[in-house]
């Protein structure tokens, strides 16, 4: 084996196993068919279920919410605001006031210069992102829960499969 082949087995072989999330790029917009500000599902990889709204909680579902995926008004590169479509609430994580708590609670108030709204997209080349909250913690379906109704959170980042999602357009088969 050569050296190079080494090297591209190893980062394959670490990419299955602890996974490299990089940047959303408009690569990955244009390979996936994204457009911003057009409607698209958030489906978490695990569980197969939809990132749901219920009131002004955040959790997954059986049934799909659409959402919007738009650049955040405070701008600088890879900000996202996440807005359901149907009511213009934004994902937002809400921190939690105990000191260094590895999880906080996400909701869906009504936008505002909140920080605590605006999101990354790392992508993983296999057509799932995590998203990533401003305090660095990535949206989370605890414990890997497959159950409907199951609220969200955010918490310490692992790139395990209930940390990931796949941004559907709603034409996209399932």
């Amino acid at each position: 084996m050569t050296r190079r082949s080494f090297w591209t087995v190893a980062a394959a072989a670490a990419a299955t196993t602890v996974g490299f999330a990089q940047p959303f790029t408009r690569d990955d917009w244009n390979r996936n068919g994204y457009v911003l500000g057009t409607r698209c599902q958030i489906v978490n990889l695990g569980s197969g279920k939809f990132v749901e709204l219920d009131g002004s909680r955040v959790l997954q579902h059986a049934t799909s919410s659409q959402w919007e995926i738009r650049k955040s008004p405070a701008g600088g590169p890879a900000r996202y605001r996440i807005v359901h479509r149907t009511t213009g609430m934004v994902l937002t994580e809400v921190p939690s006031n105990i000191a260094k708590k590895p999880s906080a609670l996400i909701a869906a108030p009504p936008a505002d210069d909140d920080i605590n709204q605006d999101w990354r997209i790392e992508s993983y080349g296999d057509g799932s992102v995590m998203l990533i909250a401003a305090s660095g913690k990535a949206l989370d379906v605890p414990g890997g829960s497959r159950r409907d109704g199951v609220p969200l959170q955010t918490f310490l980042r692992n790139g395990d499969s209930n940390q990931r999602f796949v941004l559907r357009m709603p034409d996209q088969q399932r």
